[in-house]
C-alpha cells in the first residue's frame, strides 16, 4: 500500500462537477443506493477499469478497507500499469464507505478532481436513505456546487456559501472569515446581534474562540448545548446568550492541509445537527475552500496584470515628470489608486520638512512641516501602521496619516510619502507596488531638484548676460521680452540686444545658441558680446555676422548657432538686416503684417557657406518691428511654417498698440500656456517726430490744429479713442489760451506741442504769452475745460509766469481689445 499525497487541482473541480453532471443524476438514485455509480463511473472515464462501492462495516478480502479511513490509498500490483485508488466516501473518523477503482495507469489531476467531486456526493447518498429532506439537501448542495464553480472572486464565493448555508442548515446567522496574516477578518456576516458583529469582525487567530479554533486546528468546532459552552468556552457563554443565538457549528476552510478561514452557522437554542446535515454542510464548505483558493488564484493574476498595467503607467509617467510637482502628482495618483482618501509629499530640505504636493486634506495646509511626527522622524523603512498625530507647524490644523513610505535615494532619506486610509492598509501585492513607485519616484524627485537647480542657474547667468534695461532713445519705443522655458525645462542660450551706434542709428539683434544649460548661456554671452563690438566698429549688418561666423568657429558650442541682425536709421526710417540662419522678422504698420523673408544666410559655424547679404525696406512712423526666437512659433509635431502664420495672424489688427503691449499680447496669442522653449523677443517702433506749432490765439485757428493733429496721430498709430481724447484735451487747453491769455491787450500767439511716449502715450504742452485770470468760485455752464482735462489726462500741471502760462499733461494709452 502506498499513502496517496497528492492533492487535486482546486481549478479543476467545476469541470469535474460539469462532467459527472452531464452523466449521472445522482438525486434520482433509488434508496440512496449508489448501484448507477460503477457503471456511471466507467462510461465517464475510459482511464477507470473497474469501480466497487463498499459501506461502511462492509468486508472485503481484497481490499483493506479499514486502511482507508485513515486517508486515499493508491496500491500497485505487479503490473506497474495497473493501479487501485480507494477512496473514503467521507473525511472524518464516521466513515461511511469506501470507493475502490481500478485505474490504467498513475491517476493525473484532471481524473483524481473528478473522483474526488464524485465521491462527495456519494457519500451524502450512502449516508441515509434519500427522504424528501435528503434529496432537497442534495438539491441546495448541487445549486451551491454550480454557483461556486461560476464564481469569480473570493466575494462571490463567500455570498454563494453563505446564501447557500443558510438555506441548508434553515438559520439566518452564517458567518465567513478569513485569515490575514495573524488575523481572521470577516468577509460575510448576516443575521448575527449588534454585539457580534461589532466584536467577531475581527478576530486573532490565536485567540480562544471557537472560528479560530476552528481555523487553527483544523477542525470542525460544534457547540450544540449550553453545557458546550461551559465546558469548552465559558468566557463567551453570557456573549454567545446575549446575541441570542445558543447553538455554534464552525467548519474550517482547508486546501491541501493550509488553513484559509472559517464559516460558522448559529442557531437561536440547543441544535444537534444529525449526520446527513453535518456530510452535507461538510461538503458545501469543502467545497467554498476549493472555491476560494480557485478564486484567489484567478484575483491574483487578475490583481498582477492589473498591477503590473499600473506599474509600467506609472514608470512612464515618473519618466516623464520632469519637475517636483509632476513627480509628485503621480506618487499622490497612485496611493489614490491604492484606497487612500488622502496623501501628502513631502522633501527633507537643510532645515526644515516641506510639502511638495497634497490631496485630500481640506483648507490650505502650511507648506513647512515641524517634528515630531512620522513625516518627519529619520527613517528608511516604509511604516505602513503609524499613529495619527500633528503634522503641521500650523497649531489649528492637524493631518494624520496611517501609513509612511519614505522615499529614498543612495540610503539618504529625502523626502517622505504619508497617506491616510479610509480602511485598513492595503495588503502585500499594493503595498509592493506603492513601495516600488515610491523609490523610483525618490530617484525622479532628485533628478527633478538637480534640473532645476540647473535651470535656475542658467536662467540667472542668462539674465546677468542679457541688458538689464532698453535704451531710450528719441524717436524709438523698444520693448523686450525674455522668457525662459518652464521648470522642467533647460534654460536655452537665446539673447537680445539693442545697441545704439553713431548718429541716429541703433542696431537690433536676436540670436539662439543651439543646446540648453549653463554652458549655452555661457556661449551666448561670447557671441553677443563678439557681434555687439562689430557693430559698434560701424560694420553692416552682413560683415558683422561674417566676422561673428569666424568668432564661432573658436568657441566650443557656438556651431549652428542663428542670428538676425538689424540697423535702423531713425531718421530715414531705412531698415538694413541680414541673417544667419534666423527665423524672419516682422513688420506690423498701416498695411497689416508681413515678414522680412529676405536676407536669409546660413547657421553660423558651417564652412563653404554663400556669403550672408543684407537688405532694405524704409519703415514709416507707427510702424513696429518685431525681432524673436524659434520658441515663438515652434511647436513639438508641428511644421514651423505654421507657427510662423500662427504669429503673422496674431499680430493683425495690432498696429495701434504699444510696443510694451504688442509684445505681450504676441506672447499670450502665440504660446497660450507657456513656452516649450525659452524665448526672446524685441519689439521696436518708430516714432514721428514730435509736432510742434505756433498758431494765433484766434478760435478759427482750432479746425486748423485739428486737422495738423489727426495727420501726426495717423503717423504715430495712435488708436481712434487715444486720439479723441487728445483732440478733446488739447483742445480745450489752446481754447483756454486763446479765451483768457489775452483778455485785456492784443492777441498773440498760442504755442502746442504733441510727442509719443514710449508706453504709448502722448505728452502734451501748450504755451502762451498772457496771464490767465483766477477760475471763479461758480463757473456755471462754462469753464469746464480744466476739469474735463484732469479728468481725461494724467500729471496735469499749469504754471503761470511773467513770460506766460504753461499747460501740460499726458494722454494715456487706450484700452485696445486685443482678444
Amino acid at each position: 500500500m502506498t499513502p496517496l499525497f497528492r492533492a487535486a487541482d482546486p481549478t479543476l473541480r467545476a469541470p469535474a462537477q460539469r462532467r459527472l453532471d452531464a452523466l449521472l443524476d445522482l438525486i434520482a438514485v433509488p434508496d440512496g443506493e449508489a448501484a448507477l455509480v460503477p457503471a456511471a463511473l466507467l462510461r465517464a472515464a475510459p482511464d477507470i477499469v473497474s469501480a466497487e462501492v463498499f459501506r461502511a462495516g462492509e468486508l472485503s478480502s481484497r481490499w483493506p478497507l479499514e486502511d482507508a479511513a485513515a486517508g486515499p490509498l493508491l496500491l500497485t500490483a505487479d503490473d506497474p500499469a495497473t493501479h487501485t485508488l480507494l477512496l473514503p466516501l467521507r473525511p472524518g473518523p464516521d466513515r461511511v464507505g469506501v470507493l475502490v477503482l481500478g485505474l490504467d495507469g498513475e491517476p493525473d489531476d484532471e481524473l483524481l478532481t473528478f473522483i474526488d467531486t464524485v465521491a462527495v456526493q456519494v457519500a451524502a447518498l450512502l449516508a441515509g436513505t434519500t427522504t424528501p429532506a435528503t434529496a432537497r439537501r442534495l438539491e441546495l448542495l448541487q445549486q451551491a456546487t454550480a454557483e461556486l464553480s461560476a464564481s469569480a472572486t473570493p466575494e462571490q464565493v463567500v455570498d454563494v456559501t453563505r446564501r447557500h448555508l443558510a438555506r441548508l442548515l434553515a438559520t439566518p446567522a452564517v458567518a465567513v472569515w478569513e485569515t490575514d496574516g495573524g488575523v481572521l477578518r470577516s468577509s460575510a456576516m448576516s443575521g448575527w446581534g449588534p454585539t457580534v458583529v461589532r466584536d467577531w469582525t475581527s478576530l486573532p487567530l490565536a485567540g480562544e474562540t471557537p472560528v479560530a479554533d476552528a481555523a487553527r486546528g483544523p477542525r470542525t468546532v460544534l457547540l450544540e448545548h449550553d453545557d458546550d459552552w461551559a465546558r469548552d468556552y465559558p468566557h463567551l457563554q453570557d456573549v454567545i446568550a446575549a446575541s441570542g443565538y445558543r447553538g455554534l457549528a464552525v467548519w474550517p476552510l482547508v486546501v491541501a492541509g493550509e488553513s484559509l478561514g472559517a464559516v460558522a452557522a448559529g442557531f437561536p437554542g440547543p441544535r444537534t445537527l444529525g449526520a446527513e446535515e453535518r456530510a452535507t454542510a461538510a461538503a458545501l464548505v469543502e467545497q467554498c475552500a476549493q472555491a476560494v483558493a480557485r478564486a484567489r488564484l484567478l484575483q491574483a493574476e487578475s490583481d498582477g496584470r492589473r498591477y503590473a498595467v499600473r506599474l509600467s503607467a506609472a514608470l512612464s509617467a515618473l519618466s516623464a515628470a520632469v519637475d517636483l510637482p509632476a513627480v509628485a502628482a503621480v506618487l499622490l495618483d497612485q496611493a489614490v489608486a491604492a484606497g487612500a482618501v488622502a496623501a501628502v509629499v513631502t522633501l527633507h530640505e537643510e532645515e526644515h520638512v516641506e510639502a511638495v504636493a497634497s490631496v485630500g486634506f481640506p483648507g490650505d495646509p502650511p507648506r513647512r512641516l515641524t517634528g515630531p511626527g512620522p513625516l518627519v522622524a529619520d527613517r528608511t523603512g516604509p511604516a505602513w501602521t503609524v499613529t495619527p498625530g500633528p503634522l503641521w507647524g500650523a497649531p489649528t490644523q492637524t493631518y494624520p496619516v496611517h501609513s509612511v513610505i519614505p522615499l529614498v535615494v543612495a540610503g539618504v532619506r529625502t523626502g517622505s510619502l504619508g497617506i491616510v486610509w479610509a480602511a485598513d492598509p492595503p495588503g502585500p501585492a499594493q503595498r509592493s507596488l506603492i513601495e516600488t513607485v515610491a523609490g523610483q519616484g525618490a530617484q525622479a524627485l532628485a533628478r527633478a531638484r538637480m534640473q532645476q537647480a540647473e535651470h535656475e542657474v542658467a536662467v540667472t547667468l542668462q539674465r546677468v548676460l542679457l541688458p538689464a534695461v532698453s535704451p531710450r532713445l528719441e524717436r524709438l519705443a523698444v520693448a523686450t521680452r525674455y522668457l525662459p522655458a518652464g521648470p522642467g525645462a533647460q534654460a536655452g542660450g537665446d539673447w537680445y540686444d539693442v545697441i545704439p551706434l553713431d548718429g541716429e542709428r541703433v542696431a537690433i539683434v536676436v540670436g539662439d545658441v543651439v543646446g540648453h544649460g549653463p554652458h549655452a548661456a555661457g556661449v551666448m554671452g561670447q557671441l553677443r558680446s563678439a557681434l555687439a563690438a562689430y557693430l559698434l566698429d560701424d560694420h553692416g549688418p552682413a560683415e558683422a555676422l561674417e566676422r561673428l561666423d569666424r568668432f564661432a568657429r573658436r568657441v566650443d558650442g557656438a556651431a549652428a548657432s542663428t542670428v538676425a541682425c538689424g540697423v535702423l536709421d531713425r531718421g530715414t526710417g531705412e531698415l538694413c538686416w541680414a541673417r544667419a540662419g534666423h527665423v524672419p522678422a516682422l513688420v506690423v504698420d498701416a498695411a497689416g503684417s508681413r515678414f522680412l523673408d529676405s536676407g536669409s544666410g546660413t547657421v553660423l559655424g558651417v564652412r563653404g557657406r554663400p556669403p550672408f547679404t543684407e537688405e532694405r525696406t524704409v519703415l514709416a512712423p507707427g510702424a513696429s518691428v518685431v525681432l524673436y526666437t524659434d520658441g515663438l512659433v515652434e511647436r513639438r509635431g508641428e511644421d514651423i511654417d505654421t507657427g510662423l502664420d500662427r504669429l503673422e495672424h496674431a499680430a493683425g489688427g495690432l498696429r495701434h498698440l504699444a510696443p510694451e503691449r504688442l509684445a505681450s499680447t504676441l506672447l499670450d496669442r502665440c504660446l497660450g500656456g507657456g513656452p516649450a522653449d525659452d524665448v526672446a523677443v524685441v519689439v521696436i517702433r518708430l516714432l514721428p517726430p514730435p509736432l510742434r506749432r505756433r498758431r494765433p490765439a484766434d478760435p478759427a485757428e482750432l479746425s486748423h490744429m485739428r486737422r495738423e493733429v489727426r495727420e501726426w496721430a495717423a503717423a504715430a498709430a495712435l488708436p481712434d479713442e487715444q486720439l479723441e481724447d487728445l483732440q478733446l484735451t488739447l483742445g480745450e487747453a489752446v481754447a483756454n489760451a486763446v479765451e483768457h491769455a489775452y483778455r485785456d491787450r492784443r492777441a498773440g500767439e498760442v504755442d502746442y506741442g504733441v510727442a509719443v511716449t514710449g508706453d504709448g502715450g502722448v505728452e502734451v504742452e501748450v504755451r502762451d504769452g498772457g496771464h490767465w485770470r483766477p477760475p471763479p468760485a461758480d463757473p456755471g455752464y462754462r469753464g469746464r475745460g480744466l476739469l474735463i482735462i484732469d479728468r481725461i489726462a494724467r500729471a496735469a500741471s499749469i504754471e503761470g509766469s511773467d513770460d506766460g502760462t504753461v499747460v501740460r499733461f499726458t494722454v494715456p494709452p487706450a484700452s485696445v481689445d486685443t482678444s
